[in-house]
């Protein structure tokens, strides 16, 4: 009707408004071709407005396909860089079965969504090297296909250059940097590690990411400021990075590459422990009985040699005894989280938890190898902890060894001092028999951590100096 009277139409059904005012709805009728053509109109409005949108969105910098891919799982299958191959099944489940060693701290839906390598929940980057760490275990256990290296180098290229987009979230990339640097150590190529490490710590200041964020509050008319915890997942992933850099530093006599700053509020976390998740405890743990560790020789260090600390002095006394108390209160700490976690057949925690009372018995052993000689029951005391430290090694199943970290031979190297003492001192309360029967044990342990490690990784000064 309003074509005949050439009138604009608005289109609106059943009966448009020209139409319904006039009082002619009887004759107001639209053809199947008036339909079609409204609807072509239609989408071609909406493509056009789509293509502003798209071209506002590159001027601003903002991707408008954003909100739908945040909505869209991307298969493996469907993502460019990584097939769906035995080997990448086989390696991501090695990884879900060591991730203790690596110090992430995963909820159940990033467990599940490794499982099934889904994209939309973890991001790629972290995807592909937490799987490219699953090569390198199936490699040691001889579990790799024979397109094993190939698929290794794909995974790296792809998490490095997924490193590098602008949208990955401050804490992922810090625990794929933290994954790159494992893998790297695992390879024995320290120096690339220590890149990781270093472009994890840039990351951490730039955001400042700390373990104990600095809460101002406002009471009473005057600012203080209150410690607060990180979130489990920031602490896992510092702690860990805390963990590789005293780790590359100690093996290899590099320089610390986090700032100070960061080993100083470490060193207050053991105040938050009952904060803490099991995962990032144990992770937390580990670092800790490091830096127990670094502390404990250099405080040895620097009173080595000096006229005012002869061994018998107050100085001494205080400084070792303080650092004595500090390590006892962690390993009980560690103990205590061993017995729950025992009951809870956590075997993965378990091993992560045991490594890090071991480190921590070794700085013990470390201060008593000074102290034994003064006093028989420091000296009782610390062949008690070599027993401990053995018991512990001879806990670990054959097939623990390949995720062992090579610093478990730290409390080794002590305990070596140790016995060679007492059998050079010829005081002790042990039978030469006996003493024989410790080192025999130690031997035992150092040769599975050398037959089982990687051979990069035992070719260093840490292990060859025992």
């Amino acid at each position: 009707m309003c074509r005949k009277r050439k009138k604009r139409c608005d289109g609106t059904k059943p009966h448009c408004t020209a139409c319904t005012s006039t009082g002619k709805q009887a004759e107001c009728h639209y053809s199947e071709e008036d339909a079609l053509e409204g609807e072509a109109q239609l989408k071609q409005r909406i493509s056009e407005l789509e293509a502003r949108l798209r071209a506002y969105g590159h001027r601003e910098g903002v991707d408008s396909t954003a909100t739908s891919s945040s909505t869209t799982r991307l298969t493996p299958a469907e993502h460019p860089c990584i097939p769906e191959t035995e080997d990448v099944v086989n390696a991501g489940r090695a990884f879900l079965m060591h991730r203790a060693q690596v110090g992430l701290c995963l909820t159940q839906e990033r467990l599940l969504a490794i499982e099934k390598r889904d994209y939309s929940v973890v991001h790629p980057a972290l995807l592909h090297a937490t799987i490219l760490y699953g090569t390198i275990i199936l490699e040691f256990t001889n579990q790799i296909g024979r397109d094993g290296l190939e698929l290794e180098s794909h995974l790296l290229g792809c998490a490095i250059r997924e490193l590098h987009e602008p949208k990955i979230d401050s804490t992922t990339a810090i625990e794929a940097h933290q994954m790159l640097c494992k893998y790297y150590w695992w390879r024995g190529e320290i120096l690339m590690a220590r890149e990781h490490i270093m472009k994890a710590s840039h990351i951490a200041i730039e955001k400042n990411i700390a373990l104990l964020p600095s809460v101002q509050i406002l009471q009473q008319h005057s600012m203080y400021r209150r410690v607060t915890l990180a979130l489990d997942k920031d602490v896992s992933a510092i702690c860990q990075l805390l963990y590789m850099d005293q780790a590359q530093s100690i093996a290899c006599f590099n320089p610390l590459i986090f700032p100070e700053r960061y080993y100083n509020e470490l060193a207050l976390l053991p105040n938050f422990y009952t904060a803490l998740c099991v995962e990032s405890f144990a992770v937390a743990a580990r670092s800790i009985s490091l830096l127990l560790y670094r502390t404990t020789m250099t405080t040895l260090s620097s009173l080595e040699g000096k006229d005012c600390c002869d061994i018998s002095s107050a100085q001494w006394h205080s400084k070792t005894e303080d650092m004595r108390l500090r390590i006892r209160q962690h390993v009980d700490a560690v103990e205590i989280r061993l017995m729950t976690t025992v009951l809870t057949a956590d075997i993965m925690q378990l091993r992560a938890l045991k490594i890090a009372k071991m480190i921590a018995l070794g700085a013990l052993i470390e201060i008593h190898a000074v102290l034994a000689p003064l006093d028989d029951s420091i000296r009782e005391e610390t062949i008690a902890m070599i027993t401990g430290v053995i018991s512990i090694a001879q806990s670990f199943e054959l097939d623990d060894y390949p995720k062992l970290c090579p610093l478990v031979a730290l409390p080794f190297s002590a305990s070596v001092k140790v016995v060679s003492e007492e059998v050079r001192s010829g005081g002790s309360n042990l039978t030469v028999a006996e003493l024989n029967t410790i080192l025999g044990e130690i031997d035992n342990c150092l040769t599975l951590l050398q037959t089982k490690l990687s051979p990069h990784i035992v070719c260093s000064p840490v292990v060859t100096l025992i």
